[in-house]
C-alpha cells in the first residue's frame, strides 16, 4: 500500500526557546534549597569524625587525584606529598565551618544561587529536544506519541517546528512495544541532541550527518522489532535534517506492504 503516515518532529533552536523555561533554574534552586538539612544530616552521619574525614574525603580523593598523575613524572611524589599535607590540614576547617554553611542564607544556598545559570545553560540543550510538558513541546515526546501510534494525543501537540502527513499507526510489535520504546526514545534523544549541538557549533550538514551515522544505524536495527503490519524494508526512524522546517528532526516514515 505504501506510506501511510510520515512525522518529521523539529527541535527547538536556541533562540526560539519561550521565556518560561527560565522558571526551570528556578525550581531547580528551590528544590535544592530545600533538600539542605538533609544533606547536612547525612553528611554529618557519614563524616563524624576526623578519622571519617581523612579516610572517606582526603584518603579516597589522593587515590583518585593520583591515577590522573603521569607516572614517569619525576615530581609526582612531590605532587602528591603536598596534596595530602593540605587536604589533612583542611580537616579543622571542614568541621568548623561546616555548620555555617549550611545554615539558611549560608555558602550552600549562596553557592546554589552562582550554581544555577549555569545549571540552566547546561539543561537548555537536553529542553531544546524535550521540551517541557508544561510549557512548550519538543520533538522527543512527540515521537513517543507517534511510535505509539497515537494519533488524538499527537495532534494535540504538533506545531510549526512538525510536519504530518497520515496517520500514525503502531510502529513496534504489541507484546514488545512497551519495553523496546524507552531504548529508541533514547537513541533518539541522544542523537537529535549531537545533531543539534553541532548545528549551534556551526558544522555543515555533511559533517553532522556523519556524526550522527551510528544513531541512525542504531534506529535502523530496531526496524527488526516492527509490527508486522508494517514493512520493515520502507519505514524508518531516523535523525535527519529539513530544509523546509529548517531544522534537525527525528523523521519518521511508516509504510504496509
Amino acid at each position: 500500500m505504501g506510506t501511510v503516515f510520515e512525522g518529521w518532529f523539529g527541535a527547538f533552536k536556541v533562540e526560539e526557546i519561550p521565556d518560561t523555561f527560565s522558571e526551570v533554574k528556578e525550581d531547580w534552586a528551590k528544590t535544592f534549597k530545600g533538600k539542605r538539612q538533609k544533606i547536612l544530616t547525612n553528611l554529618s552521619r557519614v563524616i563524624n569524625s576526623e578519622e571519617d574525614y581523612l579516610s572517606k574525603i582526603v584518603d579516597r580523593s589522593n587515590k583518585e587525584y593520583e591515577s590522573y598523575i603521569n607516572p614517569n613524572r619525576e615530581d609526582k611524589d612531590d605532587i602528591m606529598i603536598k596534596r595530602k599535607v593540605k587536604m589533612a590540614l583542611g580537616k579543622n576547617d571542614y568541621f568548623t565551618n561546616r555548620e555555617s554553611a549550611f545554615q539558611e542564607g549560608g555558602d550552600f544556598e549562596k553557592g546554589i544561587d552562582q550554581a544555577k545559570d549555569k545549571f540552566y545553560e547546561n539543561v537548555l540543550r537536553i529542553l531544546i529536544c524535550t521540551g517541557d510538558k508544561d510549557k512548550a513541546w519538543s520533538a522527543i515526546p512527540k515521537v513517543r506519541y507517534a511510535l505509539l501510534g497515537k494519533d488524538d494525543l499527537l495532534s494535540e501537540v504538533l506545531d510549526s517546528k512538525d510536519s504530518v502527513t497520515g496517520t500514525p499507526q503502531r510502529y513496534f510489535k504489541a507484546s514488545i512495544v512497551r519495553n523496546i520504546l524507552p531504548a529508541v526514545i533514547s537513541v533518539c534523544n541522544r542523537g537529535l541532541y549531537v545533531a543539534v549541538m553541532a548545528d549551534e557549533a556551526g558544522m555543515t550538514q555533511s559533517e553532522i550527518e556523519a556524526i550522527i551515522a551510528k544513531y541512525n544505524s542504531k534506529l535502523a536495527e530496531f526496524n527488526a522489532l516492527i509490527d508486522d503490519a508494517l514493512d520493515p524494508n520502507n519505514s524508518k526512524i531516523e535523525i535527519a535534517f529539513n530544509s523546509s522546517l529548517n531544522r534537525w528532526c527525528i523523521h519518521i516514515v511508516e509504510a504496509t506492504p
